[in-house]
């Protein structure tokens, strides 16, 4: 019965959201919907009201133990979708962490203070969390990787961050946005969430305008008022949970398959004629445009006329069948500078350009990627040319990134 009550609640067509993206007849598809779920009728239902939560005044500290490698999460908590919080928070977890010259990037993992530390938003209709994540160097403890990740917070609190650091997360903000909106379930994704997170849907398309007028003194404020003792940290310590409950398994009751037999509902299904859909094949020879360079390695390229974006693979026919030190060289590029930029400048230099760049290792083939923003394709690639024809060893690096795989491999 409460089942039932709760589908007959918020069941109801005036409480959903039908979302489209994709090659498909418009006047079709109104056609269909209309069929399906015309006959449905509005009906009130409750509202949506915040839960208010109490504010978290000092530190909330809980503590996991288990197998598994030690770790840490911590997190604050923020005002919902719809607030101006979203975007100061978004803007915040970006200079923090990006992936390439975040603080926590370039402060604590490129230089290795730690096994890895990074944060992430989970921004909700009700409440928003910034979330942060860290784990320890053998030796290390996880309250000093709580410390490390807390002192570049206040960096934040003290404007010890780059003034190009606003906009080129802005930069690669976009170019995140136009990698996502190639694909349409991402799309679709964007005017769901827009409404069911009560965000209006004019705010979605003009969120990179809002986030580029974000400036610095706004974001040294937002953190100063907003990250204090106020979060929730756990701690995933190593050991035995003496006070773990053994539950017995249960036995397996056999189910029987009838796979002769079959539902109306099946049977409906199977019985629907679909249009079948016309391939498209395509023809290399004038799809793909080939060139050589001076020393005949060959090069294929096709236009991208979707968005502003490029993609460029190098392509090494090596790999670990040939020599088993590659794979780790290929985690070593992270740590490589050049003769003018060491690794952490490397990465922000990248990252001004919206562009960033990755090595793997398979058993017969490497390949390096170069990704990013079309209009900076060249400077982008004059900055990998620079790293591949004259990368700039750190034994003290390598020392360090030999160490946290072998504690890695021990987890």
């Amino acid at each position: 019965m409460a089942i039932q009550k709760y589908f007959d609640t918020y069941y109801v067509p005036n409480n959903m959201v039908i979302s489209l993206s994709g090659d498909f007849d418009p006047d079709e598809a109104i056609r269909i919907i209309n069929e399906k779920f015309g006959s449905w009728m509005p009906k009130d239902f409750p509202s949506f009201k915040v839960a208010q939560e109490k504010l978290i005044k000092v530190p909330v500290v809980k503590e996991v133990v288990g197998p598994d490698a030690e770790s840490l999460m911590m997190g604050f908590r923020f005002r919902g979708a719809n607030s101006p919080d979203a975007d100061l928070l978004t803007i915040v977890d970006y200079i923090l962490s990006n992936g390439q010259a975040g603080l926590l990037d370039i402060n604590l993992n490129t230089k290795q203070k730690v096994l890895s530390a990074g944060s992430s938003t989970d921004i909700m209709k009700d409440y928003s969390v910034h979330m942060f994540s860290g784990r320890p160097r053998e030796g290390q403890s996880l309250e000093q990787v709580r410390d490390l990740i807390l002192e570049q917070i206040m960096e934040l609190k003290l404007g010890n961050f780059p003034d190009w650091m606003i906009p080129a997360v802005v930069n690669n903000l976009r170019l995140e946005q136009e990698k996502s909106y190639e694909n349409n379930f991402n799309r679709a994704s964007a005017m769901l969430n827009s409404a069911l997170d009560g965000v209006p849907y004019k705010n979605v398309v003009n969120r990179m305008d809002r986030l580029s007028k974000i400036n610095k003194e706004q974001v040294i404020q937002f953190v100063r008022d907003w990250y204090g003792e106020n979060y929730v940290i756990v701690y995933k310590r190593n050991g035995v949970d003496e006070n773990r409950v053994k539950v017995e398994k249960p036995a397996i009751t056999p189910v029987e398959m009838n796979r002769e037999l079959q539902s109306e509902f099946l049977k409906k299904i199977i019985s629907n004629k679909v249009n079948p859909i016309s391939p498209v094949f395509i023809d290399y020879s004038t799809s793909i445009s080939t060139s050589k360079l001076k020393n005949s390695i060959p090069i294929y390229s096709v236009v991208n006329s979707e968005n502003n974006l490029f993609s460029l693979n190098y392509t090494f026919e090596m790999g670990s069948s040939s020599d088993k030190r590659w794979p780790l060289i290929m985690q070593y590029v992270d740590y490589l500078g050049t003769a003018t930029l060491s690794a952490s400048k490397l990465q922000e230099e990248f990252y001004k350009l919206g562009c960033s760049f990755s090595a793997t290792c398979g058993e017969d083939q490497i390949t390096i990627q170069l990704e990013g923003i079309s209009n900076n394709f060249i400077p982008a690639i004059l900055l990998l040319e620079d790293l591949l024809a004259g990368p700039i060893a750190d034994e003290e690096a390598l020392k360090n990134l030999v160490n946290d795989i072998l504690k890695k491999r021990e987890c």
